[in-house]
């Protein structure tokens, strides 16, 4: 959307917000009004987030507090005023704990992370995202997915751990290309081309390396012309200075620089990005001996990052300042600032900081693994229409009352029960029509058995169920109430009522029976029952 579209948008929402009396109302027009400016003006979107949190404490309204709060902790940190952030933030997930909101949750969490990252606070950074992602994953929340793996890559990259950053990074692309979320996927491959653009540091081809980080660049660009912000665009170009700046292109490093100063003047509130860009100015001066330029803009740069609380940018400005005393042969100087710089740097690149991320990394990795490995066990023995178990895991139910029967003598019935005439379901209203029969039996089941009794899906219309603790006397009253359940029941489909009956074959079982000899006789039962005239319960003798 262009400035002009968006500010008549603005405005229209702006007549609501004063025609609406309810207060509700006025908080959720304020919501879309945070989100409508939130990137392109920041201080609006503060002004619109605080609104709304007034409006909702005065209405006693908690859904509308526990959002606001959490908007205005956003803006905070996209200004750059981390521990401004940090104190909404936590403050918005205890909230929405409170309301058991999973989704808010998980995006606070992911918040929290983001603003520990920018404090270098890395390893509470990546224990805050991995919560987020364990929340975003149970609930399917793609779009939360996506952010955290972002944030991950960022916080793997930031720790020169390359091979980690490229694969949560690319994960979390191909989710945003997936959903069209174009202006996330600006930021995404400037992530990716800023990962090449320090691989190439290390590499023994860095020309094939920066090639890489160039391309995703210029991919940035493109789509951010079209779908990003200012702020994007400011970071992309600042990155392709950066890239020049290593390949010693010095002049056309700083023409990458100026420019993304320019666009930061056009607009950008960012006073990290800002910090940056003055940072890498006066590194550019500073290779092309103009010291006193270079010194004012790490003046500046370095002011701005102290104001922010950003451990980061501090140390880059104190190393560039050290770098450029001693090329200006002021060694003392240069002493003194490397040493501030080096204190920050133990600070952030320990091997034991290191080790606790990667750990956290893996440890992750495994649960989603071991929870893979879970879900595909329980798909192994469930049935993927119904949902109970399949035949497999029937089975293995009734081995466990065996093993329980053989040590304490506990009694157990077999049931077997079919579905009268469903051929007939199929052939008159068609195969949608007898599954969804099948699926409304399968709850039937469930509902009308104890909660110690199992059921399960045998195959096409036949049900088997597992009577726990039961005689045949005793299993044949508990078979017999699922009967008329199922007669007293009228499937709707198609805008008219089906009658459903079933029939049933139980037997007890027995030492001196196999499992496989107690399943036959259950099923001789329903034979019975069947040509008996249906509808009806049979023990087997």
């Amino acid at each position: 959307m262009d400035k002009n579209a968006l500010d008549n948008e603005i405005q229209l929402l702006e007549i609501k917000v004063r025609d609406t009396k309810n207060d509700r109302g006025m908080v959720d027009i304020l919501k879309e009004l945070y989100r409508a400016t939130q990137k392109v003006y920041p201080e609006k979107a503060l002004k619109y987030a605080q609104e709304a949190l007034e409006i909702s404490r005065k209405a006693e309204y908690i859904e509308g507090i526990s959002v606001s709060t959490s908007n205005i902790a956003s803006v905070f940190a996209l200004q750059g005023d981390y521990n401004a952030a940090l104190d909404f933030s936590i403050r918005a997930l205890t909230m929405s704990e409170e309301l058991k909101d999973d989704g808010q949750i998980a995006h606070n969490l992911a918040m929290i992370g983001e603003i520990y990252t920018q404090l270098s606070d890395y390893p509470k950074a990546m224990s805050n995202f991995l919560k987020a992602l364990k929340i975003a994953e149970k609930i399917e929340e793609k779009e939360l997915i996506a952010l955290v793996f972002h944030g991950i890559g960022d916080l793997f990259w930031f720790n020169h751990n390359y091979a980690e950053a490229l694969e949560y990074c690319e994960h979390s692309l191909k989710i945003r290309e997936e959903i069209g979320d174009k202006s996330t996927v600006v930021r995404l491959l400037n992530s990716i081309g800023s990962i090449y653009n320090d691989i190439a540091l290390k590499s023994e081809k860095p020309d094939v390396e920066y090639a890489k980080a160039i391309e995703y660049y210029e991919k940035a660009l493109e789509t951010g012309e079209k779908f990003g912000t200012i702020e994007d665009q400011a970071i992309i170009v600042n990155n392709i200075g950066t890239l020049r700046r290593r390949q010693e292109k010095y002049e056309c490093a700083l023409e990458y620089f100026l420019k993304g100063l320019k666009f930061l003047e056009e607009g950008c509130e960012s006073k990290k990005v800002i910090s940056a860009t003055c940072i890498n100015i006066g590194s550019v001066y500073t290779e092309l001996h103009d010291f006193k330029k270079g010194m004012q803009y790490f003046k500046k740069g370095l002011d701005i990052a102290k104001t922010i609380g950003s451990k980061r940018w501090v140390r880059n400005a104190y190393r560039n300042i050290s770098t450029a005393y001693e090329k200006s042969r002021k060694y003392k100087k240069a002493l003194e600032y490397y040493k501030l710089f080096k204190e920050i740097n133990d600070e952030l690149f320990n091997e034991k900081r290191n080790q606790l991320i990667t750990e956290l990394g893996k440890k992750y990795k495994t649960e989603k693994k071991e929870e893979e490995i879970r879900i595909l066990q329980i798909a192994e023995k469930t049935d993927w229409l119904t949902d109970l178990p399949n035949r497999k895991g029937i089975i293995l139910r009734i081995a466990e009352e065996i093993e329980i029967f053989n040590k304490k003598k506990k009694p157990f019935c077999i049931v077997i029960s079919d579905i009268d005439h469903f051929k007939g379901f199929n052939d008159k209203y068609g195969h949608e029509c007898g599954d969804s029969v099948l699926c409304a039996i399968a709850g039937i089941l469930q509902t009308s058995l104890r909660r110690a009794d199992y059921v399960g899906r045998w195959g096409g219309e036949e049900f088997l169920f597992l009577l726990s603790g039961s005689s045949i006397k005793s299993g044949m009253r508990v078979t017999e109430r699922v009967r008329q359940a199922v007669e007293e029941y009228k499937h709707e489909y198609n805008d008219g009522k089906l009658s459903i009956t079933m029939s049933f074959g139980i037997s007890e079982f027995e030492k001196k029976l196999s499992l496989d000899e107690c399943i036959h006789k259950a099923d001789q039962a329903l034979y019975i029952a069947k040509n008996a005239g249906r509808n009806c319960c049979i023990a087997a003798e």
